[in-house]
């Protein structure tokens, strides 16, 4: 009788090593070769999204700054404001600019286009940090809370007071243009002075421009957060 071939079981343990750890090492080097790709992802991702809010810091202090100026001119016409107003101050020049600049709203439009296409495509996730993810989500929202104050003086300004001013006073004497000159209307910028529903107009608006105020330096602290989570994000990386 034929003896039965023997079976080489330490070859074929070896070669089905050979094939189980070329496989691992093959799925390896691919893991490997994606966690660079997402690495590098982000590391290019962070560096546009430090650029982006870079310059939402320039533009808010921008806009920060109208608004101070806003702040001011109202804070000189109430300074100025009562039942027996100095005629002197009263057609100043610097109360006609002041008037001026009280009848003026500003927005604050950042740029989005890095975050936002994060977001929409779904791709939040490539940041590794969560304290950083965490404040990209809630910017929209902080932006949103801003333009809606910013929103309420812009009411108040285009619905009640300057219409109150288009009644009362020539706009065209309050500022007017050097091509075109000054009109032939009294300004009568003492009447309105000794107007409490002036008064109570302007002093609606301080409220709301303090308001404003507010939220430019809520926003201001998030930048700086934000831009420092994105460079230890960056140095981690």
């Amino acid at each position: 009788m034929a003896e039965s071939p023997k079976i080489p079981w330490p070859r074929i343990l070896a070669e089905g090593m050979a094939i189980i750890v070329s496989i691992l090492f093959a799925f390896g080097i691919d893991a490997w070769w994606t966690a660079r790709q997402l690495h590098l992802d982000e590391q290019d991702i962070l560096r546009q999204l430090d650029a982006e809010f870079g310059t939402n810091a320039v533009l808010l202090a921008e806009r920060r700054l109208n608004h101070a100026e806003i702040l001011a001119a109202i804070k000189f016409v109430l300074s100025v404001t009562g039942p027996e107003p100095d005629q002197t101050v009263a057609e100043s020049p610097e109360l006609k600019v002041a008037i001026d600049r009280i009848t003026r709203w500003w927005t604050y439009d950042p740029q989005m286009g890095v975050l936002a296409g994060l977001t929409q495509s779904g791709r939040l996730s490539i940041i590794s940090s969560d304290p950083l993810r965490n404040a990209l989500a809630s910017w929209p929202s902080m932006v949103q809370d801003l333009a809606e104050d910013e929103v309420f003086a812009q009411q108040l300004t285009a619905n009640q007071l300057d219409p109150y001013l288009t009644r009362k006073v020539s706009r065209r004497n309050v500022v007017h243009h050097e091509s075109v000159g000054e009109g032939r209307f009294h300004s009568e910028l003492a009447g309105i002075l000794a107007d409490q529903e002036f008064e109570n107009l302007v002093h609606l608006k301080l409220g709301l421009t303090l308001g404003v105020l507010e939220e430019y330096d809520v926003l201001e602290s998030e930048i700086s957060a934000v831009r420092t989570l994105i460079a230890q994000a960056s140095e981690a990386g």
